[in-house]
């Protein structure tokens, strides 16, 4: 029997993080005659095509803006998390003035 222990951890990708939370993150290879433009770039006055990017909750993104999405998509998830927690708090707090506790 193998000491797990041992074994180095295989740290996940961002993608595969957010992928976990329940966003939608794929790196795609487009046809040559479909190529994308990238919806950050088109923001930046940029309208180059791309043939290769990441399709990230609907949207297309080039390789160049992938990590600026993540983030938004990291923050996104953060604030739900504290949401979450908040929304819990306040739940245990008025049950306890409430006296249902």
């Amino acid at each position: 029997m193998k000491n797990m222990e041992k074994e180095p951890k295989i740290e996940k990708s961002p993608e595969e993080k957010l992928r976990e939370r329940g966003f939608y993150i794929k790196k795609e290879q487009l046809p040559e005659d479909e190529p994308m433009q990238c919806e950050k770039c088109m923001k930046e006055d940029d309208f180059k095509f791309h043939a290769e990017g990441w399709f990230a909750e609907g949207e297309f993104y080039c390789e160049k803006h992938k990590a600026d999405i993540l983030n938004v998509l990291q923050q996104i998830n953060e604030d739900a998390k504290r949401r979450k927690l908040e929304e819990e708090r306040i739940i245990e707090e008025r049950r306890k003035k409430s006296g249902l506790q």
